[in-house]
């Protein structure tokens, strides 16, 4: 099983409140959060000073043209846009995206990536992310209906595997099969 799969099944809430509690500091080493105390940078202010992209080695002045994460590792709007669409492009392992700088693991969150990716993008990443909870949850599938789309979640105090979905149709949650009941899957 690779890492996509192993970060995937972090979904569910309370894993991530116990390993969290449990050991913070490497939930935030696994996930590319820093400490608290790793917050506070001290990076020079960019209107003022000349700064080297670390990918296309060009030098910007000016805090518009070079972004950088908490990290403090600092590239181009151009090239942390290309990083960024190359990566939403690639598929759902955007999802785990990190500072491009070799070795750090840092994560790019969804409000960078917003800030950069280009409409179409957003909508595709939004769509990874909808997904990877629809696959990794328990108690929610996608219909089996052709070109629906939609989860369905399923209600264990109903007492039947039978569900149907906003689209109408109706099949067997165990299966995903057409509805047999009281015959068992």
């Amino acid at each position: 099983m690779d890492e996509f799969d192993d970060n995937m099944k972090k979904w569910d809430v309370n894993e991530v409140h116990e390993a969290w509690f449990s050991n913070e500091e490497n939930v935030r080493k696994a996930v590319g959060l820093m400490n608290g105390d790793d917050q506070v940078l001290e990076i020079p202010n960019l209107d003022e000073s000349e700064v080297n992209c670390g990918i296309c080695f060009d030098d910007y002045y000016g805090f518009d043209m070079v972004k950088s994460l908490s990290c403090g590792h600092r590239f181009c709007t151009t090239c942390w846009k290309g990083y960024i669409s190359s990566s939403i492009n690639d598929g759902p392992r955007c999802l785990f995206l990190k500072c491009p700088m070799p070795k750090c693991g840092i994560a790019v969150g969804e409000r960078f990536i917003s800030e950069l990716a280009s409409d179409a993008e957003k909508i595709k990443y939004q769509v990874y992310m909808f997904r990877s909870y629809v696959e990794r949850k328990k108690g929610i599938k996608w219909c089996p209906f052709p070109d629906c789309g939609n989860a369905v979640e399923y209600v264990v105090e109903s007492g039947s595997y039978d569900v149907t979905c906003s689209c109408s149709h109706s099949f067997c949650w165990n299966c995903t099969q057409e509805l047999h009941r009281p015959v068992n899957c």
